[in-house]
């Protein structure tokens, strides 16, 4: 893989380019992205964990950053995003808790800088581990499968500022299919083909007018937070040859990224059993990373579910396919109900101890905008009634102003701290509990 950095010349409209530098290691098809803002560039990739054999399965996601223009790099020093544990055989023939976490990398990744400078990241992962299952059929004779191929996905996001934490998006992975006896992908009515996943290709974009953050992504065959009666269609939705049929849909999230809401299908088009020309697969959506007011879409419509035209492995036949263009405006997208939620906590838990919790769990977010001139809001949650106290203090420590101390319900509240009458210079908002403590720089400006 390589970063080429070119340097636009706004006089005579053209662009000169520096010279490719090659990144280290080996990479695969359609798995890295690249961001930048003002300030700062990152790229964003999945690597194979066996350099050596590498595959679209069973990868860590790992980024680099340059603090400027992207002319300085170390692409030898890059960071985790996630990494896998390894597989443990001894568990067999507990499948599931035989592959371990949930957290092998496909080969999608999606960047994105937020207008607070913070980088954020969604990428696809897989169910299982790349080696060889047996298993005995309802008959009774030995089966064997490479579980490189388990078709089931879920989408998660993580953030530069909070790197111990990464939250679920959307979740590909059937309850149902007999995942841990046997661990057959087509246990689902269809087959999602090559290079695909049941949830997958996601997008990262963010509305600079609200904040709120979209991810968009293709699904098919399953996706748990769709209603019963998109579920049911979904399942059915496939071609003549029995590959299935995607749809675009764009999930929302009001708190940085901690919490997404049910994602909405913005192409529901329903062709099964319809033969090739005649399917409407909606497919590689692609959003603008900044907008104000809605989410700018991308995708292909393809003509023939399935990925593989060539014999003697075809899942489809040759079809001409469109390229299309999709506005859709923010507050269209509903924020709640949210989808089922999980996170993984790498500061206090192994990956796969996965928890459950709700939309106002304890967090101090980051305040916006920040640095800031004058005002800045400051937002957070709690999980259950406490005593709060809200302030900000001085790099001295000398408190400047209380923002809130007394008794509060449950749920997100929002502060406004005004700095007139203070210097310029780095402050620290501090949310204070009985049970634990929070705290965030800002920097005022004048």
């Amino acid at each position: 893989m390589w970063y080429h950095r070119g340097t636009y010349n706004t006089a005579q409209f053209t662009t000169s380019w520096n010279t490719p530098q090659q990144l280290p290691g080996i990479t695969t098809t359609i798995s890295a992205d690249v961001a930048a803002s003002q300030s700062r560039v990152a790229i964003a990739w999945c690597r194979p964990r066996n350099q050596a054999e590498p595959s679209q399965v069973d990868n860590d996601v790992v980024y680099c950053l340059s603090e400027g223009d992207g002319s300085n790099w170390n692409f030898n020093q890059f960071n985790y995003i996630v990494r896998w544990r390894d597989p443990n055989p001894d568990l067999l023939p507990n499948y599931r808790e035989a592959n371990g976490d949930t957290f092998r990398a496909y080969t999608d990744v999606s960047l994105m800088f937020d207008r607070q400078n913070i980088l954020h990241a969604v990428f696809t992962a897989g169910l299982f581990y790349r080696w060889d299952l047996r298993w005995q059929d309802s008959v009774g004779q030995q089966q064997t499968y490479d579980s490189s191929y388990y078709v089931y996905s879920a989408i998660w996001h993580w953030r530069s500022d909070d790197t111990g934490r990464i939250t679920m998006v959307a979740n590909g992975i059937s309850p149902f299919g007999g995942i841990e006896t046997n661990p057959d992908p087509y246990s689902l009515k269809g087959r999602v083909g090559a290079w695909n996943r049941t949830v997958h290709r996601p997008n990262i974009s963010q509305d600079w007018s609200s904040g709120d953050l979209f991810c968009t992504f293709a699904a098919a065959g399953w996706y748990n937070d769709a209603t019963p009666a998109q579920q049911q269609a979904m399942l059915t939705d496939t071609s003549l040859v029995d590959y299935y049929n995607y749809d675009v849909w764009v999930s929302r999230s009001i708190d940085g990224g901690y919490h997404w809401s049910r994602a909405i299908n913005i192409t529901e088009t329903h062709t099964p059993g319809a033969a090739t020309g005649a399917c409407r697969s909606e497919q590689y959506p692609s959003t603008a990373s900044r907008a104000l007011g809605a989410v700018h879409i991308t995708y292909l419509t393809d003509y023939d579910a399935g990925a593989v035209v060539i014999t003697p492995t075809a899942e489809g036949g040759w079809t001409n396919n469109d390229f299309n263009y999709h506005m859709v405006l923010g507050y269209l997208i509903p924020a709640t109900p949210l989808a089922e939620y999980r996170e993984i906590n790498w500061a206090n838990t192994s990956a796969r101890e996965i928890s459950t919790v709700g939309l106002n769990d304890f967090r101090l977010e980051a305040n916006y905008p920040n640095p800031f001139n004058t005002e800045t809001k400051i937002c957070f949650s709690l999980d259950k009634p406490a005593s709060v106290k809200l302030a900000v203090y001085d790099i001295t420590g000398r408190q400047v102003a209380e923002l809130s101390n007394g008794q509060l319900s449950a749920g997100r509240y929002q502060s406004t701290f005004n700095g007139v009458g203070l210097a310029s210079g780095i402050y620290f908002v501090r949310l204070e509990t009985d049970k634990a403590v929070r705290v965030n720089k800002m920097t005022l400006l004048k």
